[in-house]
């Protein structure tokens, strides 16, 4: 067998193994790979390792050095006079600088997650320090995840490699170039914009924020939104109806796009934000913390479109809303025979004398919205509808169907910070490839056991309340 063909085939099998809940198999797989060739692999396993042990020495150990031999392959020595990373300590930059940042939850605004709130086995307090920048510049470049200012042009062997790894990287010629004589605000510095569940949570709440500081410059229609994209094509529908509820029908003309594996230069006042936490690594998390945006600034989303929605206060029956993810090919983390499963907790909301709903995912994006706020439990399986639990009411029960390799915190975190109800029905687990199969009678039982639970719950305080 080619040797190269052998290497491939044993990175896809990691990688199916990672995503089908298999991460020490996916370890031992890469283990293999690092002995036939250190260098190429580094990357791969660290990040294995990084999601099996969170800051597991041996990962940041591979992942540093695959960075720097990276950087020591360029062609030409990079020169930047300052960057966006987490490493580097903005408080410091000269007064001449191009790029000024400031922390905006100095005092009190943008509170973080707090250390109040449980958050699970293991990793209490994780987000208890988020520390919340704006940054403001004149001319910058994007390569990949990096963000930078003044960078010298450089010529590197390995772009893609490169780019993907917090390392400013541009060819001589081909830089794409982005010029607007109005500030430009970044919706997405690092993600594109196909991820329903990460535009929700890092997209839309940007929006929020930047209309928020910048109400002049919003209200008089002075400004551009900077959206990256993954793929070259029409703006996502529900990226083009969320900005539309915010901010009026006009928005394509208020949308540059930009690609996210090219660099890029802009030519503007340009606007970034981002929240991160001092123990975040560069190396191992994500460069911007799309999915644990501040507890304030949730508070401040949910609070706007209770405003565009006018869903403030709850009235009428019990309502349970069911999360439903498409059967079909390609769909992960679905129930099968789903239409079965409808009907018997729809029988049980019947017996309990409340009101049953399903979400498909398929509404308009305000009737979705509308869903999840008039909801009392929100019940259903890991996906990206779940990210609407941000419009649900303070004290709304969520029962998640979860995920493993356990990637289900953002939506416990979500509930923490809204004060939402938030349990996970533990007996029912898929994983990221996979799907929730046929749920037997003991697994049925559990789920309409949480709903008469829930119900109970909530008649008994309705009760007391009138006593």
């Amino acid at each position: 067998m080619n040797q190269e063909v052998y290497f491939d085939m044993l990175h896809s099998m990691a990688v199916i193994h990672m995503d089908h809940g298999l991460p020490e198999r996916a370890v031992e797989i890469g283990d293999q790979l690092l002995k036939l060739d250190y260098q190429r692999f580094a990357l791969l396993v660290g990040q294995i390792r990084a999601r099996l042990v969170p800051y597991d020495k041996e990962a940041i150990g591979l992942l540093m050095n695959h960075l720097s031999t990276s950087v020591s392959s360029c062609k030409t020595t990079i020169d930047c006079d300052s960057e966006l990373e987490f490493v580097f300590d903005w408080e410091k930059l000269p007064e001449s600088s191009n790029l000024k940042v400031q922390q905006i939850n100095k005092e009190t605004a943008l509170l973080p997650f707090g250390p109040e709130f449980s958050r699970g086995e293991g990793i209490e307090g994780r987000y208890s320090n988020f520390k919340v920048y704006h940054a403001e510049m004149k001319d910058a470049y994007l390569s990949g995840n990096a963000l930078r200012q003044e960078c010298k042009l450089i010529a590197g062997s390995q772009k893609q490699l490169l780019a993907s790894s917090n390392v400013c990287v541009e060819t001589f010629s081909d830089i794409a170039k982005i010029s607007s004589n109005v500030p430009l605000f970044s919706l997405f510095p690092n993600f594109g914009s196909e991820s329903y569940f990460h535009w929700i949570l890092g997209g839309l709440t940007r929006v929020v924020m930047y209309q928020s500081m910048f109400s002049d410059t919003f209200s008089k229609g002075e400004y551009q939104l900077l959206l990256s994209r993954l793929e070259k094509g029409e703006m996502n529908g529900f990226v083009r109806e969320t900005l539309e509820l915010l901010l009026g029908d006009n928005v394509g003309e208020k949308v540059v796009e930009y690609p996210l594996r090219d660099a890029t230069h802009i030519s503007s006042t340009f606007h970034v934000i981002d929240w991160v936490t001092p123990q975040e690594s560069i190396y191992l998390d994500n460069a911007w913390s799309i999915s644990y945006p501040p507890k304030e600034l949730l508070e401040l989303t949910h609070s706007r479109f209770n405003e565009i929605l006018g869903n403030e206060n709850k009235e009428g029956r019990i309502k349970v809303l069911y999360v439903e993810r498409e059967e079909k090919k390609g769909n992960g983390r679905y129930v099968q025979e789903q239409n079965e499963f409808k009907g018997q907790m729809r029988e049980k909301c019947e017996e309990l004398g409340v009101d049953f709903g399903v979400h498909t995912g398929k509404e308009p994006l305000k009737e979705q919205f509308n869903l999840f706020s008039k909801a009392d439990l929100v019940i259903g399986p890991h996906g990206a509808g779940m990210a609407n639990i941000l419009f649900c009411q303070p004290g709304t029960s969520v029962r998640l169907f979860p995920m493993f390799p356990k990637v289900d915190d953002s939506f416990h975190y979500l509930s923490a910070a809204l004060d939402l109800d938030y349990e996970e029905i533990t007996t029912i687990q898929s994983t990221t490839k996979g799907n929730y199969g046929i749920l037997n009678e003991s697994k049925l039982n559990d789920v309409l056991e949480s709903i008469e639970t829930v119900v109970r719950q909530r008649n008994d305080k309705g009760a007391d309340c009138q006593n």
